[in-house]
């Protein structure tokens, strides 16, 4: 499993790229669609589901971490793209944790 840590209130990027059963790149265009799904546990109730775009042959997405659905803690997305033929396939499990932010003691 992925896994990846930002500052909790920063912006979070995701990209996917895909693959055929050969290890070949696949061009995603316009005829494929994806779907992100974040939630607190793997295969829990989703908290957010971020607007994906398919564009130079890649999904991508970008998140606030400091929108109100999130807090400091770990949390769990996967992506779902979708061929031109309606078959689904599911990226593995990306962990993200969002620590707390640092601050400077004060004097």
């Amino acid at each position: 499993m992925k896994t990846d840590s930002i500052t909790w209130g920063e912006t979070y990027d995701i990209e996917v790229s895909v693959n055929d059963e050969n290890g070949d790149p696949i061009t995603l265009d316009g005829t494929y669609q994806a779907a992100c799904r974040i939630a607190k546990t793997i295969g829990g109730a989703a908290i957010a589901e971020p607007s994906m775009t398919i564009a130079d042959g890649k999904a991508t997405a970008t998140i606030d971490t400091g929108d109100a659905e999130y807090t400091a803690r770990t949390y769990y997305y996967d992506v779902r793209i979708t061929d031109p033929d309606g078959a689904d396939y599911w990226s593995e499990p990306v962990k993200l944790t969002l620590v707390n932010r640092t601050t400077p003691a004060s004097s």
